[in-house]
């Protein structure tokens, strides 16, 4: 295998493990606590939890090469931070942002991170793999 297989294997089953574990924790908190989430399953968080995923995904695919450089876990992370406490404020207080509204501001967090990550670490996000629609 090359590197690059190892890299994305390793980081494939360490993504799978997290996930299960969040999942075997989701369904025993259901299971021991539901009065928990039997009235407040609300779907404004299932919508910011999608898109914060997506959000870090799609960071870590573009800056892919940079994933060996502690800064760049200290940069996303601060992002991601700022992400939670700043978008996740409006979710919190009330309805959330809406759609139109939350994609913009995600487009400025990548963009925000993308001049941090160019300023200390000299990297520039690896976006070849991302076609647009009009280009397929």
């Amino acid at each position: 295998m090359k590197s690059g297989t190892k890299d994305a294997a390793k980081l494939l089953l360490t993504a799978v493990g997290i996930v299960a574990l969040c999942f075997v924790l989701l369904v025993v908190t259901v299971k021991f606590e539901p009065q928990w989430f039997s009235h407040r399953l609300n779907w404004k968080w299932i919508r910011f939890s999608v898109v914060t995923i997506w959000f870090v995904l799609f960071c870590i695919k573009g800056y892919w090469q940079a994933r060996r450089h502690i800064a760049f876990w200290a940069i996303l992370g601060s992002m991601l931070m700022l992400h939670l406490f700043g978008v996740g404020y409006f979710y919190y207080a009330g309805d959330g942002l809406p759609l139109l509204l939350f994609g913009p501001v995600v487009a400025l967090e990548w963009a925000l991170m993308a001049f941090v990550i160019f300023r200390t670490l000299h990297i520039q996000p690896d976006l070849k793999d991302f076609k647009s629609l009009s280009m397929r």
